[in-house]
C-alpha cells in the first residue's frame, strides 16, 4: 500500500464535554422530580409502588 501522507487532528473538546456534564446534571434532576411526581400521584390515588 502506498503511503498517502500524515494527517494530525488537534480537537478542544472541553467546552463539550461541560456541556454534556451539564445535560447530566439536569437530566439526574429531571427524574429525581419525575420520581417525586410519581410518589406524589402514588399517594393520591392510594397505591403503592407495586400496583
Amino acid at each position: 500500500m502506498a503511503d498517502i501522507g500524515e494527517v494530525k487532528v488537534n480537537v478542544n473538546v472541553s467546552e463539550a464535554i461541560a456541556g454534556l456534564k451539564a445535560l447530566q446534571r439536569e437530566a439526574r434532576k429531571a427524574t429525581a422530580a419525575l420520581a417525586e411526581l410519581k410518589a406524589a400521584a402514588d399517594a393520591l390515588k392510594g397505591g403503592g409502588a407495586d400496583e
